[in-house]
């Protein structure tokens, strides 16, 4: 999937609120974390447009049902742009099977939600998965948010 994105100039938790609540009302969405991106040359859209004025940027990690006995972990990632005087909130969301790179790392807090690696029935998942909490979780890597 692409990069999802409104006119708006709520905050990146009332836009994830609303563009997932049906996640949230369905249980879907157990806990989730927004980790600001205080270096904005780390922006996604920049690249993809260097039109856009690049406002401000966050991290969101989700721990959600993937399915019954099965918790993983979501990355959303919120830009807020500005293009000729008009602000856009966009959005991209990674599981964590695909190791999306990330300026923060996962919370401590959601980390011990999920469920543990070998509850994947796919091997191919369980690499990735592994290889990306393994990078969340080492000690030199911790994020002190």
């Amino acid at each position: 999937m692409g990069w999802d994105g409104i006119e708006s100039k709520a905050s990146f938790d009332e836009v994830f609120k609303d563009e997932f609540k049906k996640s949230f009302s369905d249980g879907s969405f157990i806990k989730y974390v927004e980790l600001k991106v205080d270096n904005l040359e780390n922006s996604f859209l920049r690249h993809l447009n260097s039109h856009y004025e690049i406002l401000e940027m966050s991290e969101f990690f989700v721990a959600a049902n993937l399915e019954p006995g099965l918790i993983g972990c979501f990355i959303m990632f919120f830009e807020r742009v500005s293009l000729d005087g008009i602000e856009y909130v966009f959005h991209k969301d990674f599981h964590e099977s695909e190791g999306p790179f990330t300026v923060n790392y996962c919370p401590k807090e959601i980390l011990e939600l999920l469920s543990p690696v070998e509850k994947y029935k796919e091997l191919w998942q369980q690499k990735d998965i592994r290889k990306w909490r393994t990078i969340q979780t080492t000690a030199d890597f911790i994020n002190p948010n």
